[in-house]
């Protein structure tokens, strides 16, 4: 699964009484505050992560010699390198080029059926992680948080570590590494994108990134 999500966190000690709740999610009134801790807002802010629509919502860009060279799609569930019952994304290379890379990016969907590459409204300060399950054939693949101004001027990104070359099973992509990446928004952000970036081919003519 691919997710974009947020937290905050606060600071600062202060004193009072002490009451210890045991819960996966507790929010407690009075001497206990939620900023005393980390907190999940345990949603999705990205759109159709099940690619139940399509690529609705899904773009490609790229870079080099690799971006033109590659084409993005969905492996039909049921297929190899897909789930039984959900498809998956696909980023395929028909080249052995290395120079530049190929990315699938979340895209903000609009009314009128346009889109933009602001996926999601963020606020400065606050922290956002992002994470996608990969395979990747006869390549390297990694996922990249991008943050905007509200004008749609670039800022600042966080990376994901890498992922070489390592395919997985072809049958349950829910056992797939999830490359996971958490990046505090600059001052002036507005928007974030979320990108899943494939490198260059390593061995043969072509290669893979799911």
């Amino acid at each position: 699964g691919i997710f974009l999500t947020s937290y905050t966190s606060g600071g600062g000690v202060e004193t009072g009484s002490l009451v210890r709740l045991v819960g996966d999610n507790v929010v407690a009134e009075g001497t206990l505050s939620a900023d005393k801790f980390v907190v999940g807002r345990g949603i999705n802010l990205l759109r159709n992560t099940n690619f139940s629509q399509g690529l609705s919502g899904w773009g490609k860009g790229g870079t080099g010699a690799v971006g033109p060279n590659t084409t993005l799609s969905l492996r039909a569930a049921g297929q190899p390198w897909a789930a039984l019952n959900e498809p998956t994304l696909l980023l395929e290379q028909d080249s052995d080029d290395t120079n530049g890379l190929s990315v699938a990016e979340a895209r903000m969907v609009y009314a009128d059926g346009s889109s933009s590459q602001l996926a999601v409204a963020v606020e400065p300060g606050v922290w956002y992680e992002a994470s996608a399950q990969l395979s990747t054939h006869r390549c390297a693949g990694d996922v990249q948080i991008k943050f905007f101004d509200e004008d749609g001027v670039y800022l600042s990104d966080g990376l994901s570590d890498e992922l070489v070359d390592q395919l997985g099973s072809s049958k349950r992509p829910s056992t797939w590494p999830r490359m996971w990446v958490k990046q505090q928004a600059p001052a002036n952000a507005a928007f974030a994108q979320m990108q899943a970036r494939k490198k260059g081919t390593l061995s043969g003519d072509r290669s893979l990134l799911f």
